[in-house]
């Protein structure tokens, strides 16, 4: 039982790596900016005016997070300005295959249930543990200037308070 159970666990990390090791290349494929650019440290802008420069960056994050759902169909899956190289408050997410949300300048309004996370990120190799909340309330703006507060519960969530921190400047390795 013992061998079974090292050869499993073997296998598993063996996996592991070659998901990890396939996802950066498709990092760099897409030019996701990489750790250490400065930017990926840095507080974004806020948005003050929906203008063409935030529709480009907003068009961008989409293709980018339709291309990365394209080669990996992950769940959670978000993009910030930052790590498309925008230093700008602009975040995007996957609602569901083929469907992505862009918030601008979301701001966390309220979160609870704080739990141990394991987490990747395109703008970085390896995986990394940290506490994320599984529960937020969010105000944004959406892409057309209409005001929103919404819930974000389990995955969504996660996801949501990660694409937060890089506007914020930290990454899941701070």
């Amino acid at each position: 039982m013992k061998k079974w159970l090292t050869l499993i666990g073997a296998f598993v990390v063996v996996m592991i790596a070659l998901f990890m090791f396939l996802k950066y290349q498709k990092q760099i494929e897409l030019g996701i900016v990489q750790a250490p650019n400065a930017i990926l440290h840095t507080f974004s802008e806020p948005v003050n005016e929906i203008d063409e420069e935030v529709q480009k960056v907003a068009v961008e994050l989409k293709e980018k997070l339709q291309k990365l759902d394209r080669k990996w169909s992950l769940f959670g899956l978000g993009l910030a300005a930052p790590q498309i190289g925008y230093s700008t408050r602009i975040i995007g997410i996957k609602r569901s295959y083929g469907d992505y949300q862009i918030m601008i300048n979301p701001e966390v309004v309220e979160q609870k249930w704080s739990v141990p996370f394991v987490s990747t990120c395109f703008s970085l190799k390896g995986l990394h543990v940290l506490r994320r909340n599984l529960w937020m309330k969010v105000r944004y703006t959406d892409i057309k200037n209409n005001g929103h507060e919404e819930i974000f519960r389990w995955g969504r969530a996660t996801v949501l308070q990660q694409e937060i921190d890089h506007i914020n400047g930290v990454l899941v390795s701070d």
